[in-house]
């Protein structure tokens, strides 16, 4: 068995991160740095302002106390901006994703706990900022912070130390995304009590006939393990169908002798045929098979274990 298996190509993990995923920090990095080169030769801006000019565009935030004034200026920050509101701002939704997802805790309390507390880090940093800095008023830099983190803007208090708007760049590229990222947090904890409900209200209803008739997929007059997992993760919205069909799909593919299970054999003759070669003769293991049949839960558990934990979380909470 394990000449077998060593004698298969290499395995490779299923990677489902693209070069957005890799990359994003280099690429807002790369676009910040090519706005600042630019607009401190074109403009002859000090690079502070330059950088800070660069990330009050690209996060949408506009206070309007520095603008472009020639028209090649103008033309850049057409594009840069362009470029900012797609490509720049789907990388730092990825970057934020991670970040909420390891502070992702199993209670709806602790999570919406945390996610208030980000928000009121964000405000609090920044008050502190500018009160330091500008010498403004603490209702002043509360309502600035509050309109700098929520990316609105207005421009009725602008920056005018060099100083603070060197070190309101890193703030402004933290905190716009940090707030974004814990209000949505917050949005979803409002879906998931929601979606918790219904599970429970579910759970006690218990199942129907016409529900049976709906779970039975391969019409035997009886439900699986197999086919009430399937019904109740696209129910929840978990999963949708086409990715099930997608797995069961690749399944079939895989199970060249058609015996409802894969074995070594069946790897081998898809990578054979794949590669063109002929198939040289193995006899499989049991131990080595993944049984489709019995029981027929197993068919799933490989492919969708990870969404079964979503499904238990509503109901263990």
């Amino acid at each position: 068995m394990k000449a077998a298996l060593h004698s298969c190509r290499p395995y490779i993990p299923l990677d489902a991160t693209t070069s957005l995923h890799r990359y994003a920090f280099w690429i807002i990095a790369a676009q910040l740095a090519a706005g600042t080169c630019f607009y401190t030769y074109e403009e002859g801006w000090v690079w502070q302002d330059a950088l800070y000019f660069c990330t009050v565009a690209l996060l949408t935030v506009g206070y309007g106390d520095l603008a472009p004034s020639t028209d090649l200026s103008k033309m850049f920050t057409i594009v840069y901006i362009l470029l900012g509101l797609s490509l720049i701002a789907t990388c730092f939704g990825i970057l934020f994703a991670r970040l909420q997802d390891k502070m992702e805790s199993a209670s709806h309390a602790q999570n919406f706990l945390s996610a208030l507390l980000a928000m009121l880090l964000c405000i609090g940093s920044g008050t502190a900022l500018v009160m330091t800095t500008e010498g403004w008023s603490l209702l002043d830099s509360i309502y600035w912070s509050v309109v700098t983190s929520s990316s609105t803007g207005f421009g009725d208090l602008t920056i005018e130390n060099s100083t603070t708007r060197l070190l309101a760049t890193p703030y402004m590229l933290i905190s716009v995304g940090c707030f974004a990222a814990s209000l949505g947090r917050l949005g979803s904890i409002i879906m998931d009590i929601e979606t918790d409900r219904a599970v429970r209200a579910f759970v006690a209803r218990g199942v129907f006939h016409d529900m049976l008739q709906e779970m039975d997929g391969d019409g035997s007059g009886s439900i699986d393990m197999c086919e009430f997992l399937r019904y109740m993760l696209i129910k929840l919205g978990k999963v949708k169908d086409s990715d099930i069909q997608m797995i069961q799909d690749m399944f079939d593919k895989l199970d060249t002798d058609r015996s409802g299970t894969l074995d070594v054999h069946d790897i081998r003759a898809e990578q054979a045929r794949l590669e063109g070669t002929p198939l040289p003769k193995l006899v499989p293991a049991k131990s080595a098979s993944i049984t489709q049949d019995s029981p027929s839960f197993w068919r799933w558990a490989s492919g969708v274990s990870s969404l079964m934990q979503d499904l238990k979380k509503p109901l263990m909470s």
